[in-house]
């Protein structure tokens, strides 16, 4: 059995007995509280995922304006040394 956190990495097999030893612990409730309850944590992992991935483009963006600089300051470097 695979089982993969919500970034899809795959998890060793002391965190996977953990989440399948909560699942097995879960309790269910009635049809209405279960529903409006799984769809607040629904809403909740909406909201988790959504800054995971803006925290992902800011950190990549970053990256990338700091190889635009190392790039262009080599560049002017080398055309500084043979110019």
């Amino acid at each position: 059995m695979k089982v993969e956190d919500m970034d899809g990495k795959h998890l060793n097999g002391r965190d996977s007995l953990v989440i399948l030893q909560r699942t097995l612990e879960g309790k269910r409730g009635n049809g209405l509280k279960r529903e409006k309850e799984a769809r607040n944590r629904y809403i909740k992992f909406e909201e988790m995922k959504r800054e995971r991935r803006e925290r992902k483009l800011r950190v990549e963006e970053t990256l990338d304006t700091l190889s635009v600089a190392f790039g262009l300051s080599v560049f002017a470097g080398l055309i500084f040394i043979f110019c």
